[in-house]
């Protein structure tokens, strides 16, 4: 089966600009380039900002900011019907992988009305040519979609600041890669630490400290140890924690183990 091929496209008549790459994107605008196509009252463009540094921005020669390259292009677009995002970062976070950024760009433009052609065909093309990976590209299809519909419908994540954010935030992502994506996060996980306040800083602030006495349904009073250090062998304690708070306690990391603070709670 012989598959139709796209001509040249005339010189300013493209309908719809597709920007994987925001920088060659913005060539397509500049006058001086004998394949300018975009024009402002026919062009419409769906833009990736995602910043693909250069050798030369690699080497401290040259840099390019994507939000001003944005905005050339718009000044060759029309603007009510463009569309601009980071659309690799979402990939990456949503699939794993920036690759699939292309049929995520289709789905903004088809969802934008900017593709005349049936989501039916869509899907069908994306299986009958990326027979790889073409549940994720059907995926991301539909991401690009709601993406278009709702842009709040897939809130922005918040920038990692400190290591351990970094850590946890690239193992989400090696755990949605393919191959040993999950054997390869489980080395990184043990590493991920997450700081949380025991509200040891604002105890100052806190109402003084009462006995609180709550029924336990546990399933036997009944504890049994195989210490020798212990002459005997079974105990009962028919209580959670207590006043003392002694550092040794089994009691403090048992706190933890049942969703409460080790510090704060165990000591009150």
């Amino acid at each position: 089966m012989q598959y139709p091929t796209t001509g040249s496209i005339p010189y300013g008549k493209a309908d719809l600009l597709l920007g994987v790459d925001i920088l060659e994107a913005a060539r397509a605008t500049d006058p001086r380039e004998q394949f300018r196509v975009a024009h402002k009252d026919r062009t419409c463009s769906v833009l990736n900002l995602h910043k693909q540094p250069t050798v030369y921005t690699l080497l401290g020669k040259d840099d390019f900011n994507p939000d001003e390259l944005r905005d050339e292009i718009y000044a060759h677009s029309r603007v009510e019907h463009s569309y601009a995002k980071n659309l690799s970062q979402i990939c990456e976070e949503r699939l794993g992988s920036k690759q699939f950024v292309n049929i995520m760009m289709l789905g903004v433009a088809y969802q934008l009305g900017l593709i005349p052609v049936s989501a039916h065909s869509i899907a069908w093309a994306i299986k009958d040519t990326i027979r790889r990976d073409h549940r994720k590209n059907l995926k991301a299809f539909n991401i690009g979609r709601k993406l278009a519909l709702e842009p709040r419908a897939l809130p922005n994540r918040p920038e990692a600041v400190t290591w351990e954010q970094l850590v946890t935030s690239k193992t989400r992502i090696l755990r949605k890669s393919r191959w040993f994506g999950k054997a390869a996060a489980g080395r990184f996980e043990p590493i991920a630490r997450v700081v949380e306040d025991d509200g040891w800083g604002s105890s100052e602030d806190l109402p003084a400290f009462v006995t609180q006495v709550i029924a336990e349904k546990a399933k036997t009073v009944i504890t049994r140890n195989d210490s020798p250090d212990i002459s005997f062998d079974r105990s009962i304690n028919p209580y959670r924690g207590c006043e003392h708070g002694c550092v040794y306690c089994f009691a403090r990391p048992t706190h933890a183990y049942m969703g409460l603070s080790p510090g704060l709670d165990f000591e009150s």
